[in-house]
């Protein structure tokens, strides 16, 4: 089922309507399902209050939206293959692409996930830098999170921007991101770079010469990148609001 509106008689008029195939054609027709009326006299609020309703409704059968084939990401970006794309349920929540970089240089930390020991998920939070649209953390060189991403190098990585508890309204105002990619480990003058801008944004306030030693010499660790593949944001609709002084539904 879609809106779509149509002209008559010099006016548009908006309609609720969905596509069949007719028996005996074979032919896809349009089917009126209902008249809202003229378009410059539609009843927006009530239309408004109806997609609330379907909103809630939908709710109990995916909170985290629909899985749609062959459709378009949320965030531009090349296609996942094995990765179903999905449709955020309120578009209107979505991050656009800027926004979502923006959430992922600002970040402090985020959670990287990827698939561990006896096929187990391994979520493991850690400081990163957002770097040439790559993230980049270090690692010690044997571990649990090495096996892992040697093992199946695809990851996602949550970043969660603002998380304000409001116990009035039984909820939360947040604003977050999550990256899907392909981890492995830099090296040469990416490593160097990356490990650099790590030393930068987490110890900016020390001497130079004291953090261009410390990123020249340290050998104990390694330097992974992810390579994003795709990438959304999401944000509460209170914040969406806030910053465009209309309401969503």
């Amino acid at each position: 089922m879609y809106i779509r509106t149509v002209k008559s008689r010099g006016h548009e008029y908006v309609q609720l309507a969905h596509n069949y195939r007719d028996p005996e054609t074979g032919a896809s027709k349009a089917k009126v399902l209902y008249n809202f009326g003229r378009k410059d006299q539609l009843d927006v609020e009530g239309l408004k209050r109806l997609a609330g309703s379907i909103a809630r409704f939908l709710e109990q059968y995916d909170a985290a939206g629909f899985s749609v084939e062959d459709s378009e990401p949320v965030q531009e970006g090349p296609s996942l293959p094995g990765l179903t794309a999905r449709i955020m349920r309120r578009s209107r929540q979505s991050l656009s692409e800027e926004e979502t970089k923006a959430v992922l240089a600002r970040g402090q930390n985020g959670v990287l996930a990827c698939l561990g020991d006896g096929g187990y998920p391994y979520a493991v939070p850690l400081s990163y830098v957002y770097l040439n649209g790559r993230i980049y953390f270090h690692s010690a060189k044997e571990g649990h999170k090495i096996d892992a991403i040697t093992g199946n190098p695809k990851v996602s990585f949550a970043v969660i921007d603002e998380d304000t508890i409001v116990s009035e309204e039984y909820t939360s105002y947040f604003r977050s991101a999550i990256v899907f990619g392909r981890a492995r480990v830099a090296d040469g003058e990416e490593r160097q770079e990356a490990f650099r801008a790590l030393v930068d944004k987490y110890a900016g306030d020390r001497p130079e010469e004291e953090r261009s030693r410390t990123a020249a010499e340290c050998e104990r660790a390694c330097i992974v990148a992810i390579d994003i593949d795709h990438v959304t944001g999401k944000e509460a609709r209170e914040l969406v609001e806030k910053r465009s002084g209309d309401a969503v539904f």
